[in-house]
């Protein structure tokens, strides 16, 4: 334990994280979701007006983490400057008891830059300076918490600091020079660009990657802030001002891109599960592949996918009455409900099923006690805990009565299939693999998403997913990807056709470098 004056706080590193921690990228502070961002682009939404509702999406990512995760690490910056985090340690917070406690917990990990205690004022400027700071260090002596940092020996002096900006940057700096590697149909079609527009955002893609080469030669990195100064914002503007100039042609989609790429490149430095936010890019939209030397993971087949698919179609729970969002939480509401006999069933499916080393065995997957089936009742079950907990306060917590529902996302290189489970599955494809992969290795995924309905806005609002099978087609991805759908179709399953993707749910994002 280390001490600074009245602060008593344990360093650690992050081979010492628990074993699911998370990096949410809504704290970001130029997180905005796509339709929002799409709109200020567009001029159909003012800037004010979206950032207006900021704070109550933000707000619900956040509480998503704290009852998702086993911990979530926070950028020290995020816990001054973001009044969704702050407006919990102020003096009178109604939430500042719950919020002490997470942080006693080690469930709120601050990650510290290059600062040796928590409580050494950052360089870099802080909002409502004389109320914030003060609340801060006064939580900060009142606790014990856990502080994450790449190098505690060179922090505070500067060494810590370089080699952490080196790991951090080298990683973001190879994939914005890589950016006009990236199969160009497939992002154009999940950032909702026409086909008129493939070409001229490939050529935008090309100046993008060039600008990374040469401010790599010239200082080593690339910087977010250097990206968005010259492809974002309106010439001259402060990035953090969001002052978007709908004239840099396609800035609003390099923005998605760069921050996506920001922020799981932080989580995976961090060995960290990154949760992408409801109605942003998922992280397959970068495309990591493409800088790859070739697909990792156990070798898998179409055989294979379907036969987890069948083993896996089981009946969902019956309807509830349920909360509508994690908004309706408050902080007490978590602290509670992450000591609830629900969560606890709910990260120990959860956390056994990300450590089964056989999880690619349909058998092992299917498990009812063990496998997805367990895991979506335990998250059934959280949800229905938190669910009574905001009815019994009788606040007027808004409540709905709907049936859970879980699916199987299957990603194949650029190719998506969403299978809905239940007593009737069917399947959907929703993009293709382009014709490019043939005789080609590709990785393979199947993401487990639990949540409200077929897709859309309300099943993101309490829905997550999770990458729980991680592989590749050794040879020919192209084929591969064509027997699947075949052999889905053999194998009984209908198929749908028009329901289209929806907004992107929540998405936990794998950890230490694995996509």
């Amino acid at each position: 334990m280390s001490v600074e004056g009245n602060v008593e706080f344990e360093k650690i590193l992050p081979a010492d994280l628990r074993r699911l921690p998370v990096t949410a990228q809504a704290l970001d502070n130029q997180w905005l979701t796509a339709g929002e961002l799409r709109g200020v682009w567009s001029g159909g939404r003012s800037r004010r007006a979206a950032l207006r509702e900021q704070g109550a999406r933000v707000r619900t990512e956040y509480l998503r983490a704290l009852v998702t995760a086993d911990q979530v690490v926070v950028n020290r910056a995020y816990l001054y400057n973001n009044p969704v985090i702050s407006q919990d340690y102020l003096a009178k917070a109604a939430g500042r008891d719950a919020f002490r406690q997470l942080l006693d917990d080690g469930v709120l990990v601050p990650f510290l830059w290059n600062e040796a205690t928590p409580v050494q004022e950052p360089a870099f400027g802080l909002r409502d300076l004389e109320e914030v700071w003060p609340a801060w260090t006064a939580v900060a002596q009142e606790c014990r918490m856990t502080c994450l940092s790449l190098d505690w020996d060179g922090a505070g002096e500067g060494a810590g600091a370089a080699g952490a900006a080196d790991r951090l940057g080298s990683a973001f700096a190879r994939y914005v020079q890589g950016l006009e590697q990236v199969d160009l149909p497939a992002l154009a079609r999940t950032l909702g660009v026409p086909p008129a527009g493939e070409q001229p955002l490939h050529e935008r893609l090309r100046q993008v990657a060039d600008f990374g080469r040469a401010q790599v030669e010239a200082t080593g990195l690339v910087s977010r802030d250097a990206l968005y100064r010259t492809f974002v914002v309106a010439p001259g503007s402060n990035p953090a001002e969001r002052s978007y100039d709908p004239a840099r042609a396609f800035g609003a989609e390099i923005k998605q891109v760069v921050d996506l790429a920001y922020n799981v490149n932080l989580a995976d430095r961090l060995g960290a599960y990154a949760l992408t936010p409801h109605d942003s890019l998922p992280r397959t939209a970068l495309q990591e592949w493409q800088l790859a030397p070739r697909a990792a993971g156990p070798e898998l087949s179409a055989d294979h996918l379907v036969e987890v698919v069948r083993r896996t179609a089981f009946d969902i729970l019956q309807e509830g009455l349920y909360v509508e969002s994690f908004g309706q939480l408050t902080l007490d509401d978590v602290v509670a409900l992450r000591q609830s006999a629900g969560w606890q069933q709910y990260q120990g499916a959860f956390q056994a099923l990300l450590a089964a080393p056989d999880l690619a065995d349909p058998q092992r997957f299917a498990d009812p006690e063990h496998g997805a089936p367990a895991v979506v009742g335990g998250y059934v079950a959280m949800l229905r805990e938190a669910s009574d907990r905001a009815a019994g306060r009788r606040v007027g917590a808004a409540m709905a009565r709907w049936t859970p529902t879980a699916e199987l996302f299957i990603e194949v290189a650029t190719g998506l299939v969403r299978i809905a489970l239940g007593s009737v599955p069917f399947f959907e494809v929703i993009s293709e693999v382009g014709k490019h992969f043939v005789k080609r290795a590709v990785p393979v995924s199947i993401r487990l998403v639990v949540g409200r309905g077929p897709g859309g806005r309300e099943h993101a609002r309490l829905g997550t997913g999770l990458r729980v099978v991680e592989g590749r087609f050794a040879d020919d991805g192209r084929a591969q990807w064509e027997s699947l759908i075949t052999r889905l179709r053999s194998a009984g399953f209908a198929e749908h056709r028009g329901l289209g993707p929806g907004t992107h749910p929540a998405q936990l994002n794998g950890r230490d470098g694995a996509p």
